[in-house]
């Protein structure tokens, strides 16, 4: 493979490339809503403190939900900001085409891997759903392009880009902090464009946090500090520790991101090996593995060369290993971007296999089964079916009077029911991560209990045992939360949504 040219994409080229992924996320927009999601949309609407992991995009949410009111929209945010998601999916997908081919990758590898990272599951979720990573991958693959550039040539006017990119992807998602020394390694001799790059990102990332925590009363520096460094505010305690164990989990995920149900699929094959449906439902994950092992051969070249980019690729992956690892290791979600770096990565080991027809054949079309197995898989069904949770909110508000309460054990539908039928609840995790003291917990949910009370309305807790003995067991250790706490709320079950059953609290008076 050629160490001294690079692969120019024609602006055509790209166009086409954006215009064909923007047809994948576009159309298939989710309707199966992540409840994150959902909280995003919630904050813009009531028009909650901006977050100081995500500010742009809470800025860019309100100035597009504005605009469309101001031209008609009356729906919700939701629309609008799934739709900014959707065509910044696509457009991340063909700068990383760009990218790659400034890395030396031929067009056919760059091609192929920017697909990868397009419909792999966790960015195809992404970019149909509502959350701020789709937005931060376009501006880091603009990064990644303008910091590729910079391996071929000197450029002030290029690092100044490279700063603005870094900076829009940091105050996007804080944790794109990390592609500062990632991608300012080009520059590490040339002073000019390392002093320009990095009084861009001084300014353009300073100048936002500055303005949004002094505005929120951060004005003590002690606690200014702890607000943008104290990573997504209350925690719980599975979030922020180092255990061996952790680094399993952190795997599992990171192939889930790729294949979501690569293991299910593959667990049924060796059960069934003779059903031909087996064979069929597993051809993602199948795929999926065949193309890791060859990838894994056909990284030997590059191994063998010393390709130094291909060694700062798997270094932009493996630099964001220690933090998922650390903080929330079973989330896919912290994938999403460190998977363009190793995508890159992949592209160039894949340039000479995709110059043969075999290898072309054989590595689109393992690209082409996994993207139609996530397809069929989630995309579409996501698309035309609320899910299990949007129909149990639905459901739950057929069953409750407006001065009703709930108190939910889970995260899965409080949210969507609070968004969309006006119904809040008594959330025993959040409240668990914000006070982290059993008898506070009890405290806050029984003054809440009084309230509703006073108001002469009901509340409904989920009977224990419709839930799984993982998710009790999850709840006591994360929250304090046992099995025992729900005899403090006693009562009869009075209605089923989904597999929940709800019992109504006899609130003492």
């Amino acid at each position: 493979m050629s160490e001294t040219r690079s692969t120019k994409w024609s602006g055509l080229e790209l166009l086409l490339v954006f215009i064909a992924f923007l047809l994948l996320y576009l159309p298939f927009l989710s309707i199966d809503y992540d409840a994150n999601g959902v909280i995003e949309a919630m904050n813009l609407e009531s028009g909650a403190r901006l977050s100081p992991n995500h500010i742009l995009y809470g800025v860019l949410g309100r100035a597009l939900y504005t605009v469309a009111h101001a031209a008609g929209y009356q729906g919700k945010s939701l629309l609008v900001i799934q739709i900014l998601d959707a065509f910044c999916g696509a457009l991340a997908v063909a700068l990383a085409c760009a990218a790659f081919g400034k890395l030396r990758a031929s067009k056919r590898a760059a091609l192929a891997a920017a697909s990868l990272w397009g419909t792999s599951f966790i960015f195809w979720y992404y970019s149909t759903d509502v959350l701020y990573i789709a937005v931060a991958a376009a501006f880091t693959a603009a990064a990644l392009y303008c910091s590729a550039s910079l391996t071929e040539r000197k450029s002030v006017l290029t690092a100044l880009m490279l700063g603005v990119w870094i900076s829009l992807a940091t105050v996007t998602f804080q944790i794109m902090i990390f592609l500062v020394p990632l991608l300012l390694w080009p520059l590490r001799k040339r002073r000019a464009e390392v002093v320009g790059c990095l009084v861009i990102l001084v300014i353009l990332i300073g100048g936002p946090y500055i303005a949004v925590g002094v505005s929120q009363g951060h004005t003590n520096p002690v606690d200014f500090v702890r607000w943008t460094a104290g990573y997504a505010g209350n925690q719980l305690p599975e979030w922020g520790r180092f255990d061996a164990s952790r680094i399993g989990i952190a795997a599992s995920a990171g192939i889930r991101s790729f294949q979501w149900d690569a293991f299910e699929k593959l667990k049924d094959l060796t059960e069934h090996p003779t059903r031909i449906y087996a064979w069929r439902l597993s051809a993602g994950a199948i795929c999926f593995g065949v193309l890791a092992l060859l990838t894994l051969v056909l990284a030997i070249q590059p191994l063998l060369d010393g390709n130094s980019k291909f060694f700062w690729m798997v270094a932009g992956y493996a630099l964001f290993l220690p933090f998922i690892v650390w903080f929330s290791p079973s989330e896919s979600f912290w994938f999403l971007i460190p998977n363009l770096f190793l995508c890159a990565a992949v592209s160039l080991a894949w340039t000479p296999a995709l110059n043969r027809p075999v290898g072309f054949a054989f590595i689109f079309g393992g690209v082409a089964v996994m993207a139609t197995a996530t397809f069929t898989s989630w995309v579409w069904n996501k698309h035309i079916d609320v899910g299990s949770a949007g129909r149990k909110v639905d459901c739950i508000a057929r069953m409750v009077e407006p001065n009703d309460n709930l108190i939910a054990t889970d995260w899965t539908w409080p949210a969507k029911l609070e968004y969309f039928h006006g119904i809040r609840s008594i959330q025993v995790i959040d409240l668990a991560a914000a006070f982290r003291n059993h008898d506070k917990l009890f405290e806050s949910i029984s003054t809440e209990l009084e309230k509703t009370r006073q108001r002469n309305g009901r509340v409904f807790i989920i009977d224990p045992a419709s839930d799984t003995p993982q998710h009790l067991s999850w709840l006591q250790e994360q929250t304090g939360f046992a099995v025992d706490d729900f005899a403090r709320f006693p009562g009869r079950v009075r209605f089923q949504c989904e597999d929940s059953k709800f019992r109504e609290v006899a609130i003492p008076r």
